[in-house]
């Protein structure tokens, strides 16, 4: 079939996953491990995001705006809007100016960790997040295994890459 059963003592897991890997590396290796023993390729594109989130964790780039810039921002969009829209855009606005997407905050610690990143890579990733948002709100379309494979493989080498120089 082409397929390989992976578990926790399988000779594909030597070494094993060092005893001093930080929380959100573990979690995103578990959640990779899960990318790729599960069939389902909707569960598997889910893994890998999961994956990705931990492995980004709550790194982001630079902050864009500053407080008082983001003040005027809102003083100026909530201008001559009743208090509940006001409110509503305000809510938004601060929440989101400095809040980098994830894509961006992936890119950022890419960057940050000297992991070779192609824009094949991103644009890949971008797309099974699509498709994993279209099957989650009710596409009843589902990712290719092989492009799946490609990017656990790629969230595999950035995982590898932060554990080489976390060691050294």
């Amino acid at each position: 079939s082409g397929e390989i059963a992976l578990s926790p003592t399988a000779r594909w897991m030597e070494p094993p996953l060092p005893a001093d890997v930080a929380p959100g590396d573990r979690q995103a290796l578990f959640a990779l491990l899960r990318a790729v023993t599960v069939s389902d390729p909707v569960q598997r594109v889910g893994a890998l995001w999961e994956a990705i989130e931990f492995y980004v964790g709550d790194r982001n780039p630079p902050r864009m705006f500053e407080s008082d810039e983001i003040d005027a921002i809102v003083g100026s969009a909530t201008n001559g809007l009743a208090h509940p829209k006001a409110q509503r855009v305000e809510e938004v606005l601060r929440r989101s100016l400095n809040q980098a997407p994830i894509m961006a905050r992936l890119r950022h610690v890419l960057g940050e960790e000297a992991v070779p990143a192609t824009d094949d890579d991103l644009t890949l990733l971008r797309r099974l997040r699509a498709e994993r948002n279209s099957a989650l709100h009710g596409s009843s379309g589902a990712p290719e295994h092989e492009d799946i494979d490609g990017a656990v493989a790629f969230m595999s080498r950035a995982l590898t890459t932060r554990l080489h120089w976390i060691r050294r």
